[in-house]
């Protein structure tokens, strides 16, 4: 393997800190014990594939309508929102996100598993969602923008990473046949679907107790399933 392609919300950076200060801006209305959090949590990604869904039907009004996430995380969980409501926690749940990315944190093994893949001669990218300018903030933040020759982002491409034709323009944009690349992410819809189905190696990392437990379809499996990404140096070869 020559490149890896990496996701950063879940795969690099830990977003215990954000989701944790996003299910507080809403716990009002949906609870505010740990199981209660979790729902919203994994209901909240659940409804964006859902939306990502609608969109390729489509429907693209339904993607990050934050009110309407809202609505379909309280029908989920029994609990009835009105659309003013729906409109205030939207407002709280945008705002916690942009106050949370004052301090982000790294998982502790990116650090010594990136300077590995250097050490090898592997190339790094980013796939994220998002602007290629906040996810140079964000690496910037954690010291590891260096790492990375480029920053491939969904907002500036013009579609989700949902959508084949994101990776179909990161594939367009790179030197490398799709056998000599491996993606790593912690969503199978966002980082698994479709680079596999262009023939590159996908790595799932399902950390133990994190808290976005929402990994997409089960009727896709990626080619690796790690817990960290230590085992991903020995994947890469």
């Amino acid at each position: 393997m020559k490149c890896v392609i990496f996701d950063i919300d879940g795969t690099l950076i830990d977003e215990a800190h954000r989701l944790e200060m996003q299910t507080d801006s809403v716990a009002k209305w949906f609870g505010d014990s740990s199981e209660e959090k979790q729902s919203v949590i994994d209901e909240f990604f659940a409804v964006n594939d859902r939306a990502q869904v609608l969109k390729n039907q489509g429907q693209p009004q339904f993607k990050n309508n934050i009110p309407w996430y809202m609505q379909e995380i309280g029908h989920k969980l029994g609990v009835n929102v009105s659309e003013e409501e729906a409109k205030i926690m939207a407002e709280k749940w945008s705002s916690a996100y942009d106050d949370s990315h004052e301090n982000p944190q790294l998982f502790p093994d990116v650090v010594d598993v990136l300077q590995a893949l250097r050490e090898k001669g592997v190339e790094m990218l980013v796939a994220s969602g998002n602007t290629e300018k906040t996810r140079k903030i964000i690496l910037s933040q954690t010291g590891i923008e260096d790492y990375f020759e480029a920053i491939y982002t969904a907002i500036d491409i013009g579609f989700q990473k949902q959508d084949v034709r994101f990776w179909q323009v990161v594939l367009r944009e790179i030197n490398y046949a799709p056998g000599e690349i491996v993606v790593v992410g912690n969503q199978i819809n966002d980082d698994v679907v479709h680079p596999q189905s262009l023939g590159l190696t996908t790595v799932l990392v399902n950390r133990p107790g994190v808290l976005r437990k929402n990994l997409g379809s089960k009727d896709v499996a990626p080619d690796y399933t790690i817990n960290d990404l230590q085992r991903l140096v020995e994947i890469v070869g």
